[in-house]
This record gives structure tokens, C-alpha cells and sequence, in this order.
């Protein structure tokens, strides 16, 4: 037999976890955290650096007016 291993982490799965599973890939994790970082490595999401990311903004067709982002026209 194959002991089961965390997608993310490759640890060996065991009962004592709070193992998350994932529907849409069909795979094991061994805790939320590892799930969560797994995902958004699997998205490529990133935090916005709304100075540094300009060309995303403006890419987007996004503006910064009175704080708030905004879809321009």
C-alpha cells in the first residue's frame, strides 16, 4: 500500500490532521494553511502593489479615483 501525501508539503497524511481535500484538483492536503498556500501559488496571486503595478492597472482599464479602484471609460 501507498501511504497518502499533502499535495503542497508531501508529508505523509495522517488521521491526527486536519486534512482539507480539493474538489476541483482532486487532491489531499494536510491542514488549511498548506491548502491555502497550495492555492494561491496554483492562481499566481499576488498582493497589488498599486504603485508598482501600473501597467496591470492600466491594462485593465483600472484607475485609483478617491481611493477607490475604478473601472475607467
Amino acid at each position: 500500500m501507498e501511504i497518502k501525501k499533502c499535495r503542497s508539503c508531501n508529508k505523509e497524511l495522517t488521521s491526527d490532521m486536519e486534512i482539507e481535500y480539493s474538489d476541483f484538483l482532486n487532491e489531499f492536503f494536510c491542514g488549511p494553511s498548506c491548502a491555502t498556500d497550495h492555492y494561491f501559488s496554483y492562481m499566481m496571486s499576488r498582493p497589488l502593489d498599486l504603485k508598482g503595478d501600473e501597467a496591470l492597472l492600466e491594462r485593465h482599464d483600472i484607475a485609483i479615483v478617491g481611493g477607490k479602484l475604478v473601472v475607467s471609460d
